[in-house]
């Protein structure tokens, strides 16, 4: 406050309302810049000399000595009061780090920021074990870890999880929505596989009500074209896994099938099947099998009925053998991929029937 008077105007000066500043050594401390060291004059000597020429009485001896012992006294506790005010500045380098080579500081890098211990992420996300921890692993888009690993665990979690209470039954709707929605942000491997089993293992596993829900997302939410088609594709591999049919689209498809697993050995690596595989498309080759299955019957009665009955056939034992065997493994075929008739009623209700009304109603409204 003292060297503020000194330096700044009156108006600018530095004020410390408190009571320690009020105190007598605080105020003698800011009082030792008004002191006045100066320089005598000539005459004041001249004084001096003649008073001590003089001589002078033992009284005014005594007093002079007292005078002189305190005048000592004064010069010397200034000398010490001017040494005590000293200021010396201290540099913040010392000495010793003149000899080292300074370097300028580097930019910033964003491999700074990961080695900094507490961004690291030491905990990493677990699998989801209940539908609504798979629901809010599939919102969280921004962290990639947990997101990929909801989409790589939904199929399997869905289709545990329909025998054991009413957990998926309650979270169906928002966790359909969910699966509808989803954007491949992070080029997640087999990303569009893995959504489509869920898709159908969703429906599979609630089928009245995941088939009307299916039907009405497809005509009434806006959807992107490719959404509508998974949801298309969704529904019609759902219909043939509640026929029977899941193996062999699985397998057509080259998704993952809930049963009768390929040997691994039996399958080229994935990046020679693309090469060396089939050239024909999995939709072609299930629509291929349909058109057999429909027109393999109706083949075989065409060709008893230009060729006669069976009794006027002239064949050999072998050839007789041979057919007789394959009618047996056609009815055995048959009998495996029998559809139950509530199956019928489920798939007519669930299935057809809201597709038909939802484009019905969407066509009503174009006019």
């Amino acid at each position: 406050m003292a060297l503020s008077k000194l330096t700044d105007p009156p108006d600018r000066a530095m004020r410390f309302q408190l009571e320690e500043m009020q105190g007598e050594s605080a105020l003698w401390y800011m009082g030792l810049t008004e002191i006045r060291d100066q320089v005598g004059a000539l005459s004041d000597l001249q004084a001096l000399k003649r008073v001590s020429t003089r001589k002078p009485k033992a009284a005014n001896s005594a007093n002079l000595q007292a005078s002189q012992s305190q005048t000592r006294l004064q010069s010397n506790s200034a000398v010490n009061q001017t040494r005590v005010i000293s200021i010396e500045e201290i540099s913040d380098h010392s000495e010793g780090e003149d000899d080292f080579q300074t370097y300028e500081k580097p930019d910033s890098d964003a491999s700074d920021s990961e080695e900094d211990p507490t961004l690291i992420q030491r905990s990493k996300p677990l699998a989801p074990v209940y539908i609504r921890d798979l629901v809010s692993g599939l919102r969280d888009s921004e962290n990639a870890e947990r997101y990929s690993l909801a989409i790589s665990t939904a199929p399997g979690l869905i289709r545990r999880k329909a025998a054991f209470g009413t957990e998926i039954l309650e979270n169906a709707n928002e966790l359909a929505l969910n699966l509808v929605s989803l954007q491949d942000k992070y080029d997640i491997s087999n990303f569009h596989e893995r959504r489509m089993e869920s898709l159908i293992a969703l429906i599979v596993v609630l089928p009245s009500q995941m088939g009307r829900w299916m039907a009405h997302s497809l005509f009434n939410v806006d959807l992107s074209l490719g959404h509508r088609s998974s949801i298309l594709v969704a529904l019609g591999l759902a219909a043939r896994e509640l026929a029977g049919f899941g193996d062999e689209d699985a397998k057509a498809l080259g998704l993952s099938p809930q049963s009768n697993l390929t040997f691994p050995s039996k399958k080229l690596p994935q990046h020679l099947e693309s090469i060396y595989g089939s050239p024909q498309s999995s939709i072609e080759t299930i629509s291929n099998r349909i058109s057999q299955n429909i027109l393999e019957p109706l083949a075989l009665n065409a060709a008893d009925t230009l060729t006669g009955p069976n009794i006027m056939k002239l064949q050999p034992l072998s050839s007789n053998a041979t057919e007789d065997r394959r009618q047996r493994e056609l009815k055995s075929k048959r009998k495996q991929t029998t559809i139950p008739k509530e199956m019928y009623t489920t798939l007519t209700d669930s299935f057809l029937m809201p597709l038909l009304g939802e484009f019905g109603v969407m066509m009503y409204t174009m006019r």
